[in-house]
């Protein structure tokens, strides 16, 4: 799946499947936001936003602890960092200013230990994740101290918490297998379980047919009370409320994402995203950060999926645009460059202060910058 199975940018999942149907549409009554390709402010003297390096941490601490990967983050309201390396079963934690500050967990699946975290939330004092493959939610404390588990509904698939409300409610992220989509479950969490008061679907193509044993799908950020969702193979940013109903669709007149690529042999399926457009973060001033990927040497997503199975495929080729859009959805400004990541690198978080996290393009260092405008 993307960046936890949910497949983001080019993942590769192999399942039994057969085909279905699978069609989405606006919402009537939504309001459509329609950009052109380039912003409004696309050829100004500056761009709307500039971003200044505050610091950046190589990945090597004491003890030979080396951070291979991150693959889940938060800031808590001091600035202080949290991160997880699942393959170590770590969860590190930095200082606003970089600087380490504590080093916890094991690989395994008892009380405080860690496997495959595919998410990490901060809420009221707390450290919240999702733990072994999303079963479960795991709460620490600031200081890195276990305190509680609780344990997912086996309707949460892969589950990852995608926000946590003033209420104390979690958004978490289910899998749909055989849909190009996920399942939201909005859910309080009790002493024994998470009790579910709302759940409903997000699309993330329109019309794209996959079979029944596989799943992809784009990101969902949590904002100012609602969900934003990207799209897989079309310019196309979806809000909706916490109750499912769709607010608003931002389209732009791009034409350059490529929908996943599918190949079908021998009774089983392959599926391999190819980018696509994931909403990234909002700024205090309302601007949405968004980022597009899609590659840049090949026309069809299905033939190189064919071919990549058969080994005969030549290696992906990327290119990217960081794009800006006012609090109203109207695109301000882009930022274009070759390869997966942007010029600040892969943006992992972007918190309350503006502060944008990213981490280079080889994953060795963990980079912190202001945003201003």
């Amino acid at each position: 799946m993307l960046n936890k199975l949910l497949l983001p940018t080019g993942l590769l999942l192999i399942l039994f499947s057969c085909a279905k149907e699978n069609k989405t549409e606006i919402t009537e009554g939504a309001d459509i936001i329609k950009n052109p390709e380039y912003g409004e402010l696309q050829n100004a003297e500056n761009s709307p936003v500039r971003f200044e390096l505050v610091n950046s941490t190589e990945l090597i601490f004491e003890d030979d602890l080396i951070i291979g990967s991150i693959n889940a983050f938060t800031v808590d309201d001091d600035g202080n960092m949290y991160f997880v390396d699942s393959r170590q079963g770590k969860m590190v934690s930095l200082d606003t200013n970089g600087e380490f500050r504590f080093v916890t967990g094991q690989k395994g699946r008892g009380p405080g230990d860690l496997e495959n975290v595919y998410s990490m939330a901060y809420h009221d004092g707390m450290i919240y994740l999702t733990n072994l493959s999303g079963a479960r939610i795991d709460a620490f404390d600031t200081e890195g101290n276990f305190t509680s588990s609780t344990t997912l509904s086996k309707n949460i698939v892969f589950g990852s918490i995608k926000g946590i409300t003033e209420e104390s409610e979690f958004i978490l992220r289910s899998v749909v297998w055989g849909e190009l989509a996920d399942d939201m479950f909005i859910s309080k969490l009790t002493k024994d379980s998470a009790v579910v008061s709302n759940t409903f679907r997000v699309q993330y193509s329109n019309g794209i047919e996959i079979g029944q044993g596989m799943s992809s799908s784009s990101d969902v950020i949590f904002n100012n009370g609602e969900l934003i969702a990207g799209h897989l193979s079309d310019y196309e940013l979806n809000l909706y409320t916490l109750n499912g109903e769709q607010t608003k669709s931002i389209t732009r007149d791009f034409n350059k994402l490529m929908p996943p690529g599918f190949y079908e042999s021998g009774g089983s399926s392959t599926i391999m995203n190819m980018g696509g457009l994931n909403p990234l973060g909002v700024l205090s001033n309302g601007y949405l950060l968004a980022k597009a990927l899609w590659p840049t040497n090949i026309t069809d997503s299905n033939e190189y999926v064919k071919k990549d199975r058969s080994g005969n495929a030549p290696d992906l080729v990327f290119a990217n645009s960081l794009d800006i859009f006012d609090s109203n959805g109207t695109l301000l400004y882009s930022f274009e460059k070759e390869g997966r990541t942007s010029a600040i690198g892969n943006i992992i978080h972007i918190d309350n202060n503006d502060f944008i996290y990213t981490t280079s393009e080889d994953g060795s260092s963990l980079n912190k910058y202001k945003a201003v405008f």
